[in-house]
């Protein structure tokens, strides 16, 4: 190294910057995961699955499911359920997303029954069939539950 008097420390901090400055330059960004869908049967109280329609298969009657997430599929639900928004700081409001793949949300239940969205975004439904189809039963959606 170089000791001429003053030079030293300039010569140091000018290459510390540079090391630094080149290392946050080539860093890779860090690109945001999206959140996998996540459901848990509050009534059940088991533990969560990353498949909704596995979960809507196995709810009993009047059973709430709580999702987390983006969920990427079509859902048929036959009976009386509750999908409802686990809702934390940071994290956006649960999504169903059809991907274009037919009508996310297609309730077939007994005409005495209720399925309830709280919550939740309904989006991605195919241009003919969209994002909810009640061919029986009744559906109530509720809190900022958004269908597009």
């Amino acid at each position: 190294m170089l000791n001429i008097a003053g030079r030293r420390s300039t010569l140091a901090t000018v290459l510390g910057v540079v090391v630094l400055a080149g290392s946050v330059l080539v860093a890779p960004p860090v690109l945001a995961q999206p959140d996998v869908c996540r459901v848990r049967n509050l009534d059940l109280h088991g533990a969560p699955m990353s498949d909704l329609q596995q979960a809507i298969r196995r709810a009993d009657p009047g059973n709430t499911l709580e999702v987390r997430g983006v969920c990427i599929g079509t859902y048929t639900i036959r009976e009386s359920l509750t999908l409802t928004a686990r809702v934390t700081p940071g994290r956006p409001q649960p999504v169903l997303d059809g991907a274009g793949q037919g009508t996310v949300v297609d309730v077939i239940a007994p005409t005495s029954s209720e399925v309830r969205l709280d919550n939740i975004t309904v989006t991605g439904g195919d241009g003919t069939s969209g994002g909810i189809w009640i061919q029986s039963g009744a559906v109530t959606l509720s809190g900022s539950t958004l269908v597009t």
